[in-house]
């Protein structure tokens, strides 16, 4: 056993003695080569972004735009525009549109920012640990898998944004030396921890992971544990704090309690609304069987060489590296399980990990072996390469609309985008809109401004705030009548007795029905309005 060890690894001399530090190594060891490729990789990602930026956006997206753009207006967020999400993604939004307009513009910009920042954390966190071969391995593989087509993930969702603060907070605690308790960067990084748990509150279980394994592993030994604990005690400080800012803030505004009430009691509800608990949701996400997202999409083989090297890593060193790598693994796929629902695109948080894991392997595993193996893993890291490469290009043969269709498994969103301008083309500036569905997509590209702040019919029907904001969304419109109401017939139920079912039938006239839109939606009109004679006059001249 003792003799095919040595005829595998290379002999490390002291190494029960040397405590392991990272190869510390400044941007200027990449090199001129090395920094034009990485420009080539930012280019070839702007390629791809550009490639589906007529895509009809998915609900999600559109939400985010769509509620930023009434921030931007004046209305407030929660005790008006209300969404279980956290404050980050409305501000980044907010910021988005006024920088570039609101639009397809703005989503856009953003996607290609975040998964830039990412792409730059990547080719860094290699740079520090494996040097210009591990950072540029990386960085390919992230260009290769950031945009891939069955995660979603050439749209930015929330999960972009959680990845580029994550994946530059791993990058950040790679480089600690041990020397010192290195105040600044440990202060950066409770900020970028900080700022993702902002996005989305499950974001703390991927923090808890690497601080676990940064006190497991401390930087220089185990002799500077301590040190260690103080660094994660002032990250967990940073973020109470920054989280107590913000509800300082929505306390000053008036609306402390529906904050935390969407912040605490919604999340609650909206992990074991499917049936389950938390714990069960748990379990069930961390069973190999529950991952066959990945095996669907173009990434699977960047998933096999990170899981072979992160093994191999944690066995041969360094392992520190290796087990911080896998703690934003392990941090991903339990912040993946934890609502419960498995959606594609909540994949995307394991993306930067798994391109930081193959750049080690070509830069790191390597350094390991004796040296006729050393060919080893960086053969292995070029196939899998190739092979992502190979089954990620295929998709850019395909057309804007034909990504959403194949995203989403069915043209929902093509026949959502289509309507809308047809909409827009009817509706005058006076005319008001209101969707019954989980379709704020429709606001987005109508540019009609939603009459009331609860956007999603979903919420008035299930969950702990349903009976008070079908009230509220019934209060508004009677305040502000709109014109035309666009209903979703196959998503979302119509119950008998809900307020707002209850105040749309007797005022408003089919116009349009679900035969038109492929069963999907009706479009009434207000009876008592100029645009239901408008829009009768020209159907009868179209007939």
């Amino acid at each position: 056993m003792t003799r095919g060890r040595a005829s595998l690894f290379k002999k490390r001399r002291d190494s029960s003695c040397k405590p392991e530090v990272g190869r510390i190594r400044s941007w200027k060891a990449a090199g001129a080569a090395g920094i034009l490729l990485l420009v080539f990789l930012g280019a070839v990602v702007i390629t791809q972004r550009w490639h589906t930026r007529e895509e009809p956006f998915e609900c999600d997206i559109a939400s985010h735009a769509v509620i930023a753009h009434e921030m931007l207006s004046g209305r407030d967020l929660y005790s008006d525009l209300w969404d279980l999400k956290p404050p980050a993604i409305w501000v980044t939004y907010a910021a988005a549109e006024l920088l570039v307009g609101y639009g397809p513009n703005q989503v856009l910009a953003l996607g290609i920012l975040a998964a830039l920042v990412t792409l730059g954390a990547v080719f860094a966190a290699g740079m520090t640990q494996g040097g210009r071969t591990a950072a540029i391995a990386g960085a390919v593989a992230w260009t290769v898998i950031c945009s891939d087509l069955w995660l979603q993930a050439n749209q930015p969702n929330i999960e972009v944004f959680i990845n580029a603060f994550m994946a530059w907070a791993l990058t950040l605690t790679l480089g600690f030396r041990g020397h010192s308790f290195e105040w600044k960067r440990s202060v950066i990084i409770g900020l970028l921890f900080a700022i993702a748990s902002l996005y989305k509150q499950v974001t703390v279980v991927m923090v808890l992971a690497l601080a676990i394994a940064h006190v497991m592993a401390p930087p220089g030994g185990k002799d500077y544990r301590r040190r260690a604990f103080g660094q994660v005690g002032l990250w967990l400080g940073i973020g109470v704090g920054t989280w107590a800012l913000v509800d300082l803030y929505f306390v000053a505004t008036g609306r402390g309690s529906i904050f935390w009430a969407t912040m605490l009691e919604y999340p609650r509800y909206y992990s074991t609304s499917l049936g389950g608990s938390m714990v069960a949701n748990l379990l069930a996400g961390l069973r190999f069987s529950s991952i066959p997202t990945l095996w669907y999409t173009s990434v699977w083989p960047i998933v096999i060489v990170a899981a072979l090297g992160t093994m191999f890593g944690l066995v041969s060193g360094p392992r520190r590296s290796w087990l911080l790598v896998f703690a934003c693994l392990l941090g991903a796929q339990i912040a993946i399980s934890l609502p419960g629902r498995f959606y594609a695109h909540y994949y995307q948080l394991l993306l930067p990990g798994l391109a930081i894991a193959a750049g080690l392997v070509a830069g790191t595993v390597f350094d390991r072996l004796r040296p006729g193996l050393r060919w080893l893993p960086q053969l292995g890291a070029g196939i899998a390469l190739t092979a992502t490469l190979i089954f990620t290009s295929s998709a850019y043969g395909l057309s804007a609309e034909e990504w959403s269709i194949t995203k989403y498994n069915g043209a929902q969103f093509v026949i959502s985008k289509k309507l809308a301008i047809e909409l827009q083309g009817k509706l005058e500036e006076e005319d008001g809109l209101y969707v019954w569905g989980a379709n704020p997509e429709l606001y987005f590209w109508t540019q009609c401004r939603p009459p009331t702040g609860v956007i999603w019919s979903s919420n008035a029907l299930d969950g702990p705030l349903a009976q008070k904001f079908s009230r509220r969304i019934a209060a508004d419109l009677e305040r502000t009548p709109p014109s035309a109401v666009v209903i979703n017939m196959l998503h979302i139920a119509r119950p008998a007795g809900n307020p707002v079912i209850d105040w749309i039938i007797p005022r408003y006239e089919v116009v349009s029905s679900d035969t038109e839109w492929n069963g999907l939606f009706a479009v009434a009109i207000h009876r008592d309005s100029d645009l239901l004679r408008s829009w009768n006059d020209q159907a009868d001249t179209e007939r």
